[in-house]
């Protein structure tokens, strides 16, 4: 997903590298992009809901 996540590759976990992600895109933008192709109405709904709870949008 080049341009919309960035990856940082964390070396010190005890089990090897690991990986965590960013969204290079306002929050919003990757919603309203994953309702256009996923079609998974109830669970974006969620998702919106919980980032709506926690100050995220």
């Amino acid at each position: 997903m080049l341009g919309i996540l960035a990856a940082n590759e964390n070396r010190s976990g005890s089990r090897g590298n690991y990986y965590s992600y960013q969204l290079d895109v306002p929050f919003s933008s990757a919603i309203d992009a994953m309702s256009d192709v996923l079609r998974l109405d109830n669970e974006i709904e969620s998702i919106r809901d919980i980032a709506t709870v926690n100050n995220v949008i």
